[in-house]
């Protein structure tokens, strides 16, 4: 004999399960967004692997090699256009390799760094940010990430590549936020990621590459790239960095940092340049670099 109440709920049953199907699907939906937004930080590992391998293939050009976050990709031209700067002021060939990550501490690039001393390139520049700066996921992230996952975008915040390692290297997203509209939000919101840490393994590898580096005759060049005033103004420079870049020269690193003004109408944002910016970064440091190379390293 049927229950009264089941009886009475059996209509709405066909509905329960529909909504527990829907409730299931928006979860695994959600998981393999947050999960799967971008490449996977193996994908990324095993494309730099390659990139780094192809540098053997001309050994005889000038070889610059470029690890850093969204923030070196926005203020630098893209691999072509690069090297034909850089070959233009070096006066011979030039080939630049540039690894960027989106959410870029140095432990994304930690599994490079025995590719990178066996390639030695003539330079290796260093985002300034790599040699204090870690990651703040909470908990539950972390158990995603060690499942092999690149990382956890916070919506808004960076844009989705949802592709391939290549287009994450290539492709260079700009918004339009006045920077100073954006530099409280964006403060806040790479506040959620990231962090000054420079006893965390990540910053203390990075300076033990540095020193690798100089030690196989590789010139590091540590670079500091500008953000928009109205950033500046509200987010003060982290001593930890500039003790950072100190000790990374007294190690044999060389320090460049911008010394024009880049206008905040020339950012798409509180920290990236636009195309204007870029055009003017990516002239200097170019020159900069064409200029270290020429100059004779006082590394073994």
């Amino acid at each position: 004999m049927a229950s009264p109440l089941r009886g009475r709920f059996a209509p709405l049953l066909p509905w329960l399960l529909v909504a527990v199907w829907l409730a299931l699907g928006y979860g695994a939906l959600r998981l393999a967004w947050l999960t799967g937004h971008g490449p996977t930080h193996e994908a990324i590992v095993a494309y730099g692997e390659r990139r780094i391998a192809a540098l053997a293939a001309d050994p005889e050009a000038l070889q610059v090699v470029m690890l850093g976050s969204s923030i070196l990709k926005h203020a630098t031209r893209n691999e072509p256009e690069f090297d034909a700067a850089l070959t233009a002021a070096a006066g011979r060939r030039a080939h630049s390799l540039r690894l960027v990550d989106d959410l870029a501490t140095y432990a994304e690039f930690a599994p490079l760094a025995p590719a990178l001393l066996a390639a030695r390139p003539e330079l290796l520049v260093l985002q300034a940010e790599l040699l204090v700066q870690d990651l703040t996921w909470d908990q539950w992230q972390k158990q995603l990430r060690s499942f092999g996952r690149s990382r956890i975008l916070e919506p808004g915040l960076w844009h989705p590549w949802g592709g391939t390692p290549e287009r994450l290297q290539a492709e260079v997203p700009c918004g339009d936020r006045p920077a100073d509209r954006d530099a409280a939000r964006r403060r806040d919101l790479i506040g959620v990621h990231l962090r000054i840490a420079p006893e965390a393994p990540g910053p203390r590898a990075a300076r033990t590459l540095v020193a690798q580096a100089q030690a196989a005759g590789i010139q590091v060049v540590v670079v500091d790239f500008p953000r928009s005033a109205a950033y500046r103004a509200l987010v003060p420079r982290a001593p930890a960095l500039d003790a950072a870049r100190d000790a990374a020269v007294a190690a044999g690193a060389v320090a460049l940092s911008f010394d024009g003004v880049v206008p905040d109408e020339q950012f798409c944002d509180a920290v990236h340049v636009d195309g204007r910016g870029r055009a003017v970064l990516s002239a200097w440091l170019a020159q900069r670099l064409a200029a270290l190379a020429a100059t004779p390293s006082a590394s073994p």
